[in-house]
């Protein structure tokens, strides 16, 4: 049977720069409305998971989600400044109102652990959103370090960080190849099988490079540019969204790259 693998990552619900529904109530019944910004986030959030069904609908696939990591956001780097609410019983229900969408046009759904400056220490707000949304256990626990999937014969590694990354626009890719090229001979080295895909997060720029017969790719953010983003001296760029669409069948994959450019602030006139 035909498969649609999906890789995405880096929602960063609870930013103010993150995805979050056009509202949310805090447990004092008040609400937070999101920004313009995060309007055109949620807009796009949900025209891709219209794409993936449609595209799983058209092929006649069962949908495999691998959500890779940093979905609930309580960045203890920030101080509090870029966040909506400190309260993790908030974070977690707003996550799992955000991945809703998605988790609805997935047959599987796996979550996969974040950056612990997000998440907690051991990934604690994703191990539970991953159990209230209902995601695919291992063994006692919902949430994943890191998956290795065998689909239709082809072999997936999804892990949320690289060890590697490339943020200059003229050496993108670089990052995913020493990545890729890395691991391949760490597999080889111990004797496994190599996966053919790699898939990473948490960079918040999208990558893709081959190392002989292995590929390995780097996720779109679904958050835009934050304070600490802009103190690194990032602000003048901004990073497409979405995903990447693993079309799997008979022991070969179609990839497709699935990704809206944030529009940018005019220009100041004088």
């Amino acid at each position: 049977m035909t498969a649609l693998v999906v890789g995405l990552g880096d929602t960063h619900t609870n930013s103010r720069y993150g995805l979050i529904p056009p509202f949310v109530e805090y447990d004092t019944g008040a609400r937070y409305n999101h920004s313009p910004e995060q309007r055109w986030l949620w807009d796009k959030w949900l025209e891709l998971c219209q794409h993936i069904n449609k595209r799983a609908h058209d092929l006649g696939a069962r949908v495999i989600v691998v959500f890779n990591g940093d979905g609930p956001d309580r960045n203890k780097h920030s101080g509090g400044y870029d966040l909506i609410s400190l309260s993790r019983a908030e974070i977690v229900r707003w996550t799992v109102e955000s991945l809703q969408p998605l988790r609805d046009v997935a047959d599987v759904f796996i979550v996969n652990k974040g950056t612990p400056a997000h998440e907690g220490g051991t990934g604690e707000l994703s191990e539970l959103v991953a159990e209230r949304i209902d995601a695919h256990k291992r063994g006692r626990s919902w949430s994943w370090w890191n998956v290795e999937l065998v689909v239709e014969s082809i072999r997936f590694f999804f892990g949320h960080r690289p060890i590697s990354t490339s943020y200059r626009e003229h050496t993108r890719g670089n990052g995913a190849k020493r990545t890729a090229a890395d691991l391949w001979m760490a597999y080889h080295r111990m004797g496994d099988l190599c996966p053919d895909v790699f898939v990473f997060s948490h960079v918040h720029h999208w990558e893709r490079a081959h190392h002989l017969d292995s590929l390995c790719v780097y996720t779109h953010p679904w958050k835009l540019c934050d304070s600490y983003g802009h103190s690194g001296g990032f602000g003048a760029k901004t990073e497409p969204v979405g995903g990447w669409l693993f079309e799997v069948d008979g022991g070969r994959y179609q990839l497709e790259r699935w990704q809206r450019q944030p529009p940018r602030a005019e220009a100041l006139e004088l």
